[in-house]
Formats: C-alpha cells, sequence, structure tokens
C-alpha cells in the first residue's frame, strides 16, 4: 500500500475516460451475447416486438456510457455530501471517477448472466421470465413484485465488490476513516434498492 510521510494513506485518482470506454465495451459484449436470447425468449410474441428487443439491447449498449457518467454523478453528490458532512475534504471528480469504475463492476453482472443464458442454451429458453436468473438475495426472495425481492436483486456478490470498490475508493480519496468510507458506499448503494421497493408497493 501507498503511505504518505505521515504515515496515511496516499491518495489515488481515478480517472473517467477509462472506465467508460470498458463500460461500452462490456455492454456491448454483452448485447451481443443477449440478442440471440431475447430472440428465443420472445419467439412466440409478434415480430416486431421481438425487433424492438435486440434494437433495445444495442441501444442500451451504445448508451451505457452516458447513463454510467450521468449515474456516477449523482451517486458522486452523494457520496461528497456524506464525506464532507464527516469532516473529509474529497474532490468531486475524484469520486466521479470512482463510481463510474464501480459502474464497470455492475456490468460484469449482465455480462456474467449473459454468458449463464448462453450456457444454458437456446432450447432452454421460452419466455421473457426465462431471462432471469437469481445471483444473490433474489435467490430466497424471488418475487420482485414484493418489496423485499425488489430489493433483493440488489444485494449480489457483485454488489458486495462494489461496495468494497467504494469504501477502498473513498478511503483513498481522503474519506480519513474506514468508518466514514463505509458509510459513503452504503448511502451510494441505497437509493437503487429502495427506488426498487417503492415502485414495487
Amino acid at each position: 500500500m501507498m503511505i504518505e510521510p505521515d504515515g496515511g494513506p496516499r491518495s489515488v485518482t481515478f480517472p473517467v475516460a477509462l472506465p467508460l470506454v470498458a463500460m461500452a465495451a462490456v455492454s456491448l459484449l454483452s448485447a451481443f451475447l443477449l440478442a440471440p436470447v431475447a430472440a428465443a425468449a420472445y419467439r412466440g410474441e409478434p415480430a416486431e416486438l421481438s425487433a424492438t428487443v435486440r434494437s433495445g439491447l444495442w441501444v442500451m449498449g451504445l448508451a451505457s456510457p452516458l447513463v454510467a457518467l450521468a449515474k456516477g454523478a449523482a451517486l458522486a453528490a452523494v457520496a461528497w455530501a456524506v464525506l464532507v458532512l464527516g469532516g473529509a475534504q474529497p474532490r468531486f471528480r475524484g469520486l466521479l471517477g470512482a463510481l463510474v469504475a464501480g459502474e464497470v463492476i455492475l456490468a460484469v453482472q449482465a455480462l456474467w448472466m449473459a454468458g449463464l443464458l448462453r450456457l444454458r442454451g437456446l432450447g432452454g429458453i421460452h419466455s421473457p421470465a426465462d431471462l432471469s436468473i437469481p445471483t444473490g438475495l433474489d435467490v430466497i426472495f424471488s418475487d420482485p413484485s414484493t418489496p423485499l425481492g425488489a430489493m433483493a436483486v440488489s444485494v449480489t456478490p457483485f454488489h458486495l465488490a462494489w461496495l468494497l470498490f467504494l469504501g477502498w475508493a473513498f478511503l483513498r480519496l481522503g474519506a480519513g476513516s474506514r468508518t466514514l468510507a463505509a458509510v459513503a458506499a452504503v448511502a451510494c448503494w441505497l437509493p437503487a434498492p429502495l427506488l426498487q421497493m417503492v415502485v414495487a408497493l
């Protein structure tokens, strides 16, 4: 670990552009893997719907850097507020870079699920319901129409890795303590499951 002369951890920088390129690459690869799976899932639906779904996958892949940047900026504002209230003096650009990099971790989850669906084989895909693969607490709370089921999709090994990465990044960006870094990371995680729970009510 890099140490400053005063014994504290040395701050690091997180670029914004490189994670956005990685985000686009991972998302487009996911779209490539999911396109035939989506076609199989919507085999019994009108051709126009199937074509729209497949086109939507590519559009989302192309737009993923912009979405990641917008989400990263919103969560960077949350992290900045928490850290400042905790007495830290973080730089917004550093927080933005860390959060955009964190989005790549979550994008890898989509790639992982796309790979599992392809391994299952197109013959095992019969409806849109077959496109869902539990990866975390949704193994237990599998009904997404309930508040717990809606929240469970945000509790996976990938989200845990995301939280650990953000905690480490915030500490390197001047959080000052592991506790404050962890609180800021959790504050960035909470909006998604809370929104999902509200929608499910």
